[in-house]
């Protein structure tokens, strides 16, 4: 992204930021900033997508592949997205609710889907560049556990019924955390120069999914 196109970025993210509500200040905070840290040292694009009030297809496609590499729970990517109204339609959610079941079933990974990982380091534990830190989006083995299953499954199933619980339950910080180590070092394999070059490689892929059935009207 060019210096100019940045700047401008980061204004569009100032303006949306000071247009949330109070309870999606409090939302932002207690699910998605929990997980994976305050926005403002994310990439000011997908700071930019989060914030948004609407997502096309390449923008939902792209946040919802950022959100499940730093490991925030299914439940609370899909919440975020129905409580704020940012999918306008069913087949929008049900493309979101496509990628999670492709997550748990490691179909992103089978087809080297791509995101960037916020906490990516080397092997002495120093921060990669920026080039440097986009990897498969790896599936963890408790996605495979029906004890911990669920959070993906509950999440496709908000999308369907465009609905959220009145107290989504994510997943222990300390499953999150046993993600993290499962895709260490030994899981780093090939990374993407650019961002573009990332994302340009996984909308080429985008369309091989399958998104879960719709429920019947």
């Amino acid at each position: 992204m060019q210096t100019e196109e940045k700047l401008a970025c980061k204004e569009r993210v100032a303006t949306l930021a000071a247009q949330l509500k109070g309870w999606e200040r409090k939302l932002l905070k207690d699910t998605i900033e929990e997980h994976a840290g305050s926005i403002q040292y994310w990439q000011w694009k997908m700071a930019e997508r989060l914030l948004s009030r609407h997502l096309v297809f390449k923008d939902r496609f792209q946040l919802t592949l950022f959100m499940l590499q730093n490991k925030i729970p299914p439940v609370l990517i899909a919440g975020w997205m129905i409580k704020r109204k940012m999918l306008r339609d069913q087949s929008a959610r049900m493309m979101v609710a496509g990628v999670i079941k492709s997550h748990m079933e490691g179909k992103l990974e089978d087809l080297g889907i791509i995101a960037q990982m916020l906490d990516a380091t080397d092997g002495a534990g120093n921060p990669l560049p920026l080039p440097a830190t986009y990897f498969p989006v790896f599936t963890p083995n408790f996605a495979h556990d029906w004890q911990h299953q669920h959070f993906w499954e509950e999440a496709i199933e908000m999308l369907k019924q465009n609905a959220v619980p009145v107290e989504p339950i994510p997943p222990n910080r300390q499953n999150a955390k046993r993600n993290r180590d499962e895709c260490g070092d030994e899981t780093r394999g090939e990374s993407s120069n650019t961002q573009d070059d990332g994302e340009n490689r996984n909308t080429r892929a985008a369309k091989r999914f399958d998104a879960p059935a719709a429920p019947a009207a």
